[in-house]
């Protein structure tokens, strides 16, 4: 357990960043140069980002460069001055499909991607799809920043020893590569695998005796750990600040009980791995969306899209990163950050898997299996049914599936389930009713529950 004080901290992990010539101390030089209370500035910002960007995209990119109407498109972005403008504009551009990213990343790849400092990156599958690809590090870069000016808004020094809480099934060799990048980040990681009360009560111990100034992690996880911190009256003696959740929506219950554990503020972020931070939760409880870094919309029918303004070297535009909201963009409003607040958020609801046997897994458990066969890009969509003590597993693939993939899934599948598997290759997997994405499901008498 090693921990080290912020000063030091900061001064190790630019140091790293230097020599991996990852520009997040510019990055973040720039964010602390930035009036966030200026929403003429904000404005000013997304307009020159989006054309700057759009206009590399169509010289580069292989969908923007091919498209029929590429001229006229062009012309109606020189002329874009205001947010509405641009709004209407990126509605002449056909949304990204998850199974584009997944079977046709040549179409979105930069043709300098060459020239470009990328490094491979691959969403974590909590919507039935987890994709690959190679992420720009200057949105890295970006990403990181934007974490580090939330923390600061909420008080917390952004170098400060935290708790990193996240599921997890790792080989020897991943819990060894985990660790080394865990102390180089000042942080502890937690995983929320194992939910017995021996082994909630030795995290509650690791965390006590850490001191972490915060806890990052799954909503899940971290309200299975408060749960058991108070039913057993366990509270901790240190200056922990806050809960920041990510990774799946927080729930009201949830948030409740991580208060009543860990007394102390609960604080929302939205985001994803394709990505990073898409919005955040200011201390006064509004849902902010740093648009000048990803540019969402949000469709008639709910479903939120995503352009984010960094990636060059592979284009995330107007991405269907299937989640839905219950509310549009709020551009006006009394918060003195100008970012604009949106309320309800609803993708990627889900709850803890109960299997037959009694055990409990995080939701985010069968993501693990697909992150294993990612890089084969062969399967587009995928989703488990637990019927009573059967188990199916629908799956959406191309012509790159084989025996050997089929195989390392069901063996994944035996090692965190306990139970094989039966694969069903189908056409399409359709939202379920209400629109949710859902990549595990328990059926009872033909219907979920």
């Amino acid at each position: 357990m090693i921990k080290r004080p912020p000063k030091l901290q900061k001064y190790i992990y630019f140091a790293v960043q230097k020599l991996r010539k990852e520009p997040v101390k510019k990055a973040w030089e720039q964010i602390m140069k930035t009036d966030y209370t200026d929403k003429k500035a904000l404005e000013n910002r997304i307009l020159k980002r989006g054309k700057e960007h759009f206009y590399y995209l169509f010289q580069h990119i292989p969908k923007l460069q091919n498209m029929p109407n590429k001229n006229t498109l062009l012309s109606l972005l020189d002329r874009i001055n205001t947010i509405a403008e641009f709004d209407d504009f990126l509605k002449h551009i056909p949304p990204t499909q998850k199974h584009d990213v997944i079977e046709r990343p040549e179409i979105l790849t930069s043709d300098e991607i060459k020239k470009i400092h990328v490094f491979g990156t691959h969403s974590s599958g909590t919507t039935g799809q987890s994709v690959r690809f190679p992420k720009d590090m200057r949105d890295w870069a970006q990403t990181h920043a934007n974490m580090f000016y939330i923390l600061k808004l909420h008080g917390i020094d952004p170098f400060a020893p935290y708790i990193y809480y996240w599921a997890g099934d790792w080989s020897i060799k991943s819990r060894i590569t985990y660790f080394l990048k865990d102390v180089a980040l000042n942080r502890l990681r937690l995983t929320s695998y194992n939910t017995s009360k021996e082994h909630l009560f030795k995290q509650y111990k690791l965390i006590s005796k850490f001191k972490p100034e915060y806890i990052l992690g799954i909503p899940s996880g971290i309200a299975t750990l408060a749960t058991f911190m108070v039913n057993e009256k366990l509270t901790l003696q240190n200056d922990l600040k806050a809960v920041f959740t990510t990774g799946e929506t927080l729930h009201k219950f949830q948030k409740d009980i991580i208060y009543r554990a860990f007394k102390t503020p609960v604080i929302n972020l939205y985001g994803s791995a394709e990505v990073g931070v898409i919005g955040f939760e200011c201390p006064k409880s509004h849902m902010h969306i740093m648009m000048d870094t990803n540019y969402i919309e949000i469709m008639d029918s709910g479903e939120i899209l995503v352009t984010n303004l960094f990636q060059k070297a592979f284009a995330i535009v107007r991405y269907r990163i299937g989640d839905l909201s219950s509310s549009t963009l709020q551009w006006e409003h009394d918060c003195e950050i100008s970012f604009p607040i949106i309320r309800g958020i609803e993708g990627r609801t889900s709850q803890k898997i109960v299997l037959p046997d009694g055990r409990e897994l995080p939701p985010m458990a069968p993501t693990y299996i697909f992150d294993k066969v990612a890089h084969t890009r062969s399967v587009i969509k995928f989703r488990y049914v637990l019927r009573n003590s059967k188990l199916l597993l629908l799956l959406v693939v191309n012509h790159k599936f084989n025996e050997r993939v089929k195989n390392l899934i069901i063996k994944e599948s035996f090692k965190i389930f306990g139970i094989k598997p039966e694969i069903v290759i189908v056409d399409t997997i359709p939202p379920l009713p209400g629109g949710k994405e859902k990549y595990f499901i328990i059926e009872s008498n033909g219907k979920e529950h």
